[in-house]
Parts: C-alpha cells; sequence; structure tokens
C-alpha cells in the first residue's frame, strides 16, 4: 500500500465506509454507488480516488473494486470496531477486574453481555447455568462458590451426560470441603469430575463448555453482592484464547483426588 500513515488509512477507511461495505459484496459502477449510496456523483468520484491513492480500491473497464489489500484492511477494521463494541458493552464486567487482568481484545467481538441489574440481579448465573445444562463437556477455572452452577453440575454429572475438568482456588475448594462434602465426594467418586486446586491467579471465573453444534466460552466476574455480569462467546478465536488460558491455569493447579 502506497502513501500516508497507518492512522490515516483507519480514518479513510472509517470515513468511506459504506462505500467499501458496499465493493464487499462485488464490483460495482459509480453510478451504482451514487444510487445505493443517495450521494452526489463528485462525492463517489472523489472517495474512489482516495481510495485508489492508498491501494484500497481499483477501477477496471468502467467498475470499481476492492483490492485484496483493500478487503483484508476492510475486515480488519470491522473485527477492530467489533471488538471495542464489545468491551463498550462489558465494561460493567470490567469495572471490577484490575487494569493488568488478562484479556485478548477479540474475545468481546460479538459477544454476548449479559449484566445484572436491580429487577435481574441472577441473570449473569442463569446464563452461565443454561449453558452448563446443554454442554457435554466442560472446563472451568472457579473463583468463587454458586450453590446453582454447583446444581448444574452435579445434575449433568449424575445424570451421566455430563464430564467436567474444574480448577478451583484453594478458597473455593476448603468451601466445597466445608459446605457440599457430599456432593463433593460423589462427583469425584462418579469418575466424570476431575477437580484440581491452586491459589487464586487469575481474577475472574471462566468456562469452556462444548455443546451439541458449537464449544461456548464464557467469563463471568463477581462484586460484592455476587455475580455482576457474565461475557459468553462462541467464536473460534474466543474459544481458542479460553483454552489456552485454562491450559495455562491447569499447568499451575494440583489434583484432587478424593472429598476430605
Amino acid at each position: 500500500m502506497t502513501g500516508g500513515t497507518v492512522d490515516e488509512l483507519v480514518r479513510l477507511v472509517s470515513q468511506r465506509r459504506p462505500l467499501l461495505d458496499e465493493l464487499r459484496a462485488g464490483e460495482t459502477t459509480k453510478a451504482d454507488l451514487v444510487a445505493s449510496l443517495d450521494a452526489s456523483r463528485s462525492t463517489i468520484d472523489r472517495a474512489v480516488r482516495e481510495l485508489e491513492s492508498v491501494d484500497v480500491v481499483t477501477r477496471r473497464h468502467g467498475r470499481v473494486q476492492l483490492t485484496l489489500a483493500g478487503r483484508l484492511v476492510l475486515d480488519a477494521y470491522h473485527g477492530l470496531r467489533d471488538a471495542v463494541d464489545g468491551v463498550e458493552r462489558a465494561n460493567g464486567l470490567l469495572t471490577h477486574l484490575p487494569a493488568d487482568a488478562p484479556f485478548d481484545p477479540e474475545f468481546f467481538a460479538g459477544a454476548n453481555v449479559v449484566n445484572a441489574d436491580e429487577t435481574s440481579p441472577y441473570r449473569p448465573v442463569t446464563t452461565m447455568e443454561e449453558i452448563i445444562r446443554e454442554a457435554d463437556t466442560v472446563r472451568s477455572y472457579a473463583t468463587t462458590v454458586v450453590p446453582g452452577l454447583i446444581d448444574a453440575f452435579t445434575d449433568g454429572i449424575f445424570d451421566g451426560r455430563l464430564d467436567v475438568e474444574m480448577v478451583v482456588t484453594d478458597a473455593v475448594l476448603d468451601t466445597l470441603v466445608a459446605e457440599h462434602s457430599d456432593a463433593l465426594r460423589a462427583t469425584l467418586d462418579s469418575g466424570r469430575l476431575t477437580l484440581l486446586s491452586r491459589e487464586q491467579c487469575v481474577p475472574y471465573g471462566f468456562f469452556i463448555a462444548c455443546c451439541p453444534g458449537d464449544d461456548r466460552v464464557g467469563v463471568v466476574t463477581a462484586g460484592d453482592h455476587g455475580y455482576v455480569a457474565a461475557v459468553e462467546n462462541d467464536h473460534p478465536d474466543a474459544v481458542s484464547w479460553l483454552d489456552g488460558l485454562f491450559e495455562s491455569v491447569r499447568a499451575g493447579a494440583t489434583p484432587v483426588d478424593a472429598a476430605p
């Protein structure tokens, strides 16, 4: 690509995005762009010249089309917009986390954000519970104990349809032993629960759920009065990122073979 800076290119793509989006469907004429964008011919001429000068579009036999570089830049631009939109919608979750909490911004692109509020304080938990009840296998990292989720896990395990690999913080393990020892012992004895514990290393809980048809991943965080938000996504990039995070968390954990 020729001329200008990255910032100038991003500004130009943002400014001319409606025209570029029209070209995503394939080559077209300036007259068609005038009609579809309800713009003047002079505006379209100027836009095409600007985009052509940085190799984003090209003209051939009176028709305008995206270049390969143009398509890649446009896809990257849309990916950035989606990620920023997701981060903004997930701010209710992020405000409860430290600034250095590990996150891949692309995790938020296209994500479903579920916030608790005064009328629906349990919405994040309900969302997680529904996913767990649909899953065949779940890998999870837990930083707090939520009775509703314990029920979802134990029901799936005892029904013989759910396999779980879970890393919990040492504090969560202490709570499970003290307050849910019977359920803990029974699920461990079933052979369908692999439980590990370690010191807290990530300031939020997360899961990777293999459901019929797709994999779904989510991140949850708690405030002083319970879970405040959940963010779930089924995009392969989001799944891959949380897969890697789970592997790093599990690497430092100790197996729990039997409940005391």
